[in-house]
């Protein structure tokens, strides 16, 4: 008996139509540049960098001081690309290259995130356009992403690059070239980055989808050429700097003292990993307090869905490898945060794989049949209107922050200094981007990221924040509020200076304190200037 006919195959249109791709990377861009004009936020880590660009356009080479060869930025093209932008647009100061750096970085990410779309092409096309339209709405209202990609941080490169990553490690029948330009893509980003590549390689072998050995091979090729695309990097700061390892990631390491001792190490670990799990879907510094108790339950819910849904035995090799990198970037900023702080723009991993996940759980769901269809509108309307909260009340918060905090204190303590010190003359301080592009002072900052003298004092001879002082002897000194209670106990540094001036940005009243996240508002909204007497 004749076996009977395979059944003939589907007709129904299958991805996502590469004019819908484009049409909502497009308005990530759009809702990016809104974001930007609206708060007008640069966030203050660009402008240290960007001290580097400048001086590198007018001709003193990639240094933070004229004369001073300090690797005192951390993302290659955080300082190139910007340097790039001015050379070419010109203006007396940071923004054009700033506007030109935000718009290039949200189109990077856009770029990611067409790139994605296509490894959707071989689903049925309603669930390929639930899931990237999904995916794009997660990206759009995460804070920490959209932020730090529009305030001159490095994130949407880092995230556009990662999604890149991923469609060139997953596209069925891929070669070795673009995984390996997208993996230098991440280096020029991140000297960290090799942690991702490492996870992305170890999910796409957990749960290969082709021959493990030419997987193998596929990714030897490609690191082979990520690794000859970065030389030219490597060789230059080693050659220019004597290391290719940037000072910033060196004075960071115990930059708050270190947990001594293996055990109180690994609890301390286990202690900062569920918030590490969280921050991925939390706000700008969250821990600063001012946010309802439920915005910390929120992140904390979706991250350790985000990080166990590897663990669940389906069939979705992407969103089990997306989760399984996850887990292991948070498990790697909880390593940080035992002998450092987790910044904000750290979590670019967590949120482009978190979103990834709850993109193939939430919008293959919306794509589906009417059974699921109901919990999965219910699950995006859940995350939609908590991160929704998030941005819209982050954006109110990053603008009153940028004109009284930014503009107000930290700007016009860099122009005090500017017109009151001499060139020969030293500043200390910790929050070094807008004070020491504004005063263009010899800086010596700690924990050192552009100052080795500093990194040298807390390495060899064990100070801290007061001790340096003590040792170094700086011209002049800039405190917060919270280190003022510490410099008053030092007597025998107290000693030798004096009161100079102070700035209040007045943050400190109930109507700011009903914000959500005002505890971010307050940080750094009071200055003093102290002199050296003697």
């Amino acid at each position: 008996m004749a076996s009977p006919a395979p059944p003939p195959p589907s007709l129904e249109p299958t991805g996502v139509p590469r004019g819908a791709a484009l049409g909502l990377a497009a308005s990530l861009v759009a809702f990016g540049v809104a974001a930007k004009g609206f708060t007008g936020h640069v966030w203050e880590d660009f402008l240290i960098t960007f001290r580097f660009s400048d001086n590198w356009v007018q001709g003193h080479g990639l240094v933070y001081q004229p004369g001073e060869r300090v690797f005192g930025f951390t993302s290659p093209l955080d300082a190139v690309l910007p340097a790039l932008f001015k050379a070419v647009l010109g203006g007396s100061d940071y923004q054009r290259a700033l506007w030109a750096f935000a718009v290039t970085s949200l189109a990077v990410l856009a770029a990611g995130l067409v790139a994605y779309a296509g490894l959707l092409r071989d689903e049925p096309r309603p669930r390929a356009r639930a899931q990237i339209l999904t995916l794009v709405v997660l990206c759009a209202l995460n804070v920490k992403l959209l932020m730090n990609t529009i305030n001159g941080q490095e994130a949407g490169l880092w995230g556009g690059f990662l999604l890149m990553s991923l469609y060139a490690l997953l596209r069925p029948g891929a070669g070795w070239s673009g995984l390996g330009l997208a993996a230098a893509g991440l280096l020029w980003t991140r000297p960290d980055s090799p942690v991702q590549i490492l996870l992305l390689g170890t999910g796409a072998f957990l749960f290969s989808g082709e021959p493990r050995r030419a997987l193998a091979f596929r990714i030897l090729k490609a690191s082979a050429l990520c690794a000859l695309l970065y030389l030219p990097w490597f060789l230059g700061t080693t050659l220019y700097y004597g290391s290719p390892v940037p000072n910033t990631i060196i004075a960071k390491i115990n930059m708050l003292g270190g947990v001594p001792g293996l055990e109180p190490k690994v609890a301390a670990f286990l202690g900062i990993l569920p918030q590490a799990i969280a921050r991925g879907f939390e706000p700008i510094y969250s821990e600063a307090g001012g946010w309802p108790a439920w915005v910390n339950g929120f992140g904390l819910a979706v991250g350790v869905f985000c990080s166990l849904y590897w663990l669940l035995p389906s069939g979705d090799r992407i969103g089990r490898i997306a989760s399984f990198a996850y887990l292991g970037s948070a498990a790697y900023l909880a390593l940080v945060g035992v002998s450092g702080l987790m910044f904000p723009w750290y979590f670019v991993p967590c949120c482009i794989m978190g979103s990834v996940v709850l993109s193939r759980v939430v919008g293959r769901a919306l794509g589906g049949n009417g059974r699921v269809r109901v919990p999965a509108i219910a699950a995006l309307s859940v995350l939609t209107l908590a991160l929704g909260y998030q941005m819209a009340f982050s954006l109110v918060q990053l603008k009153i922050r940028q004109d009284l905090v930014e503009e107000g204190i930290r700007r016009k303590v860099g122009e005090w200094l500017h017109d009151h010190i001499q060139p020969e003359e030293t500043v200390f301080l910790e929050p070094i981007g807008y004070i020491g592009y504004y005063s263009q002072a010899h800086i010596l900052d700690y924990p050192g990221l552009v100052a080795p003298s500093v990194v040298r004092t807390r390495r060899e001879i064990g100070e801290d924040f007061y001790g340096c002082i003590y040792v170094l002897k700086p011209d002049w000194l800039v405190l917060r509020d919270r280190e003022l209670p510490g410099f008053k106990q030092r007597p025998e540094v107290r000693a030798h200076y004096r009161y100079a001036t102070s700035f209040d940005a007045g943050i400190r009243t109930d109507y700011y304190r009903s914000l959500p996240g005002s505890g971010y508002l307050e940080a750094d909204s009071h200055m003093i200037i102290l002199q050296r007497i003697r």
